[in-house]
């Protein structure tokens, strides 16, 4: 499992972005993940404040695992 950065929760499936001029989302090669919706709100009104520029909160939905095969 890949090592968290300080205050990053691997698996919160939350997240923030930018959308680039194209108009899809800009991801970095390591996005970071918050544990919760308030945390990446917190972060995206941050980057807002930094940049003049709009960033937008992504959170998980749905997480689906690799079937398990059950043996005979």
């Amino acid at each position: 499992m890949p090592s968290s950065r300080k205050a990053e929760r691997i698996g919160g499936g939350h997240f923030v972005f930018k959308r680039g001029s194209h108009g899809r989302i800009h991801p970095n090669q390591w996005p970071f993940e918050h544990a919760s919706a308030e945390s990446a709100s917190t972060e995206a009104k941050r980057l807002r404040d930094l940049t003049g520029e709009p960033f937008e909160v992504y959170s998980r939905v749905a997480k689906f695992e690799a079937a398990v095969q059950e043996t005979a």
